[in-house]
């Protein structure tokens, strides 16, 4: 499996346990919910570590 597709599972993951939905979590990080909804499938990787500490 390709690793933006894994790492897009584990975000999703983690924002389904905090009860977000995808716009909650781009508003909390600057980002569009389209954005989120393709760093969750793998479309897009994280353009940054910067974000991925957001992310998290």
């Amino acid at each position: 499996m390709k690793i933006d597709k894994i790492i897009g599972r584990r975000i999703e993951k983690g924002r389904r346990r905090r009860g977000l939905y995808q716009g909650e979590l781009g508003a909390e990080v600057g980002r569009s919910e389209s954005w989120v909804g393709q760093v969750e499938r793998g479309i897009i990787s994280l353009d940054s570590v910067s974000m991925a500490e957001r992310l998290a």
